[in-house]
């Protein structure tokens, strides 16, 4: 989040935008980061590793 906020936030002073691209790179990176905690908690499956045989 940090990050994604920190390069809106350049961005935003390179083109003078302010506050434009902040608040869209920081609410990126807030979803991104929900996603990964998602992820994190559901277990292999929603990984992809693991939940079938292996077979087709």
């Amino acid at each position: 989040v940090g990050v994604s906020a920190a390069i809106g936030w350049q961005l935003d002073t390179w083109l003078n935008t302010a506050p434009a691209l902040l608040l869209v790179f920081l609410a990126l990176g807030t979803v991104a980061g929900f996603w990964n905690i998602y992820r994190m908690s559901a277990g292999p499956s929603a990984r992809g590793l693991g939940g079938g045989n292996g077979k087709k």
